[in-house]
């Protein structure tokens, strides 16, 4: 093999990496809310084993005052914990916009028609991670009184678990760092006879949250988080499941009988299929898996009416694969180091454009 080949391929290598890389860091964020949703309606939601009705709604997709926390739980008492899930808490500038965001959350007036309502601040990071977290947050404590935070900001690092005997779960660990907070005193009930949030988190070494049936079952209903997916998560999710759904009977035995399908749908078809209600994407996020079905993978063509539609082919042989990620996203990574070899060599043949590079050129 030649040493320009071997490179070729370890850059397609690369780019396969990162690719799953972001689908599968977006796939674990969905089942860590889907695993908090499912904890605390299991605790306080109207048939909770704890002090049922406490919980009076879970947000997953909230947007207040601009901002798309990852979720905001709405309590009784009245109360608002507003969350946010981070694989790690980032260092140095990147670290800033981490604790600005934070700060804006603690900076909400999240209210429910009647006045404003008290909130906290959650914010999950890695075990590793959470002491950097605090020493970020420490300074924007011991900042300027203008730019502090406004309500208590928790950090909770967790780590995923497994055990043979007693399943998954997420053990969650608060520790005292001078960044750190411990969450507002009432918070989710008035009565100190009943384990608050304080009781579970602060005042234990950890506190698991189990990944159980029902925290698996939300991952499958609701497979997004308030964070735009990555394309080709979106495919695999969303766009493939709706074409099946949208092909008609001819369709279907054409495909079964092994002969291409060019199924042609639109962003709105697919937004509309069943299989998608409940769902609601957001309609970019649907565009966005359109238009990489159509560069990089070269899977589909677009025209140009208005709405645009989409000619998509499709294939037993595709569709029979057991790891659609892996087959899209290898295509995917060597259409990718082909069209950026050509753009090296100053060539103007590519038909990719710098937005659609970063489409799919994952950090």
């Amino acid at each position: 093999m030649s040493k320009g080949r071997a490179r070729g391929d370890g850059k397609v290598r690369y780019r396969i990496k990162r690719f799953l890389a972001a689908f599968s860091d977006y796939e674990n964020a969905v089942a860590f809310i889907s695993a908090l949703e499912a904890w605390f309606d299991h605790r306080w939601g109207e048939g909770g084993e704890d002090v049922p009705g406490l919980l009076r709604e879970f947000d997953r997709f909230p947007q207040i005052d601009g901002l798309t926390p990852d979720f905001m739980a709405y309590f009784r008492r009245p109360y608002v914990l507003v969350g946010e899930h981070m694989k790690t808490f980032r260092k140095a500038a990147q670290g800033r916009e981490d604790v600005k965001q934070l700060v804006a959350y603690s900076r909400l007036s999240p209210g429910d028609g009647g006045g404003q309502l008290p909130h906290d601040v959650v914010v999950f990071v890695d075990i590793f991670s959470d002491d950097v977290a605090a020493d970020q947050m420490e300074d924007a404590w011991t900042g300027p009184e203008a730019s502090r935070p406004r309500a208590p900001i928790v950090i909770l690092g967790y780590s995923r678990e497994t055990d043979r005997a007693s399943g998954e779960w997420y053990k969650c660990k608060w520790r005292k760092h001078n960044g750190n907070r411990q969450f507002s005193t009432p918070n989710i009930c008035g009565d100190p006879r009943q384990a608050d949030l304080n009781a579970l988190f602060v005042g234990t070494t950890h506190h698991a949250i189990r990944v159980d049936r029902q925290a698996l079952e939300l991952s499958k209903r609701k497979p997004l988080i308030n964070d735009p997916p990555p394309a080709l998560y979106s495919l695999v999710r969303l766009v493939y499941p709706a074409l099946f759904e949208l092909m008609d009977d001819d369709e279907r035995d054409q495909l079964g009988a092994d002969q291409p399908v060019v199924k042609v749908v639109t962003r709105d078809a697919i937004l509309s299929s069943d299989i998608l209600r409940g769902v609601t994407p957001r309609p970019r996020v649907v565009q966005e898996a359109l238009d990489f079905l159509v560069s990089p993978l070269g899977l589909a063509t677009r025209d140009s009416s208005d709405p645009a539609q989409y000619s998509v082919r499709v294939s037993l042989k595709q569709f029979s694969r057991q790891d659609w990620k892996k087959f899209l996203s290898e295509k995917a990574a060597r259409v990718l180091v082909r069209k950026l070899k050509s753009r090296g060599r100053g060539r103007r043949r590519s038909s990719v454009g710098p937005k659609q590079l970063r489409l799919f050129e994952y950090p």
